[in-house]
């Protein structure tokens, strides 16, 4: 297990850990999505060898190949695109898990970091349990924020969302169409 922590979690960290076979990369920052504009969907990381921190746009990673089995952002706005639901593809949870992250989890708002103090670890205690099926995790996750008083109106546990890439393999696989 690699784990990168603050200073540490610069762009570069990022794309090397999501370039490992197999890799889960939690990501747990600040996220934005500027509507309208493409290409601004992303994190700010902090950048190297400064205090300061920087914008990464799905621009900058989707052009190398994610091999990670699973992402998830734990960060506002990234599952959402600039505009509407026909540019959500330009969303940076969709761009990266279109670039080859087997799974990811994202938010299409934001939600509150005590409702994350709340699905993070029944998302992890149900991976646990079941290590090949991140959909069912994010499930009991939802049901977790949906059985909390604090928590269970909509807003929070219909934010959440699962990610699938097609593999390159079932793609070549696939029969042409006429």
């Amino acid at each position: 297990v690699d784990a990168r922590t603050g200073a540490d979690f610069t762009r570069d960290a990022l794309a090397q850990a999501l370039s490992r076979d197999g890799a889960r990369v939690h990501i747990a920052t600040h996220g934005r999505t500027r509507r309208g504009l493409l290409g601004q969907s992303g994190l700010l990381l902090p950048r190297a060898g400064s205090g300061e921190l920087a914008f990464v746009s799905w621009i900058g990673l989707a052009d190398q190949p994610i091999r990670a089995d699973l992402l998830v952002l734990n960060a506002c706005d990234l599952a959402d695109g600039p505009g509407s639901g026909a540019t959500r593809q330009t969303a940076f949870a969709n761009a990266l898990a279109a670039s080859g992250a087997r799974d990811t989890v994202a938010a299409l708002w934001p939600v509150s970091d005590g409702a994350a103090a709340v699905w993070v670890p029944a998302f992890y205690r149900a991976l646990a349990e079941t290590p090949d099926d991140p959909a069912r995790a994010l499930q009991q996750a939802q049901s977790a924020l949906r059985a909390s008083r604090m928590y269970r109106h909509p807003h929070y546990w219909s934010a959440l969302i699962h990610l699938t890439s097609i593999a390159p393999a079932a793609l070549s696989a696939a029969p042409a169409r006429p």
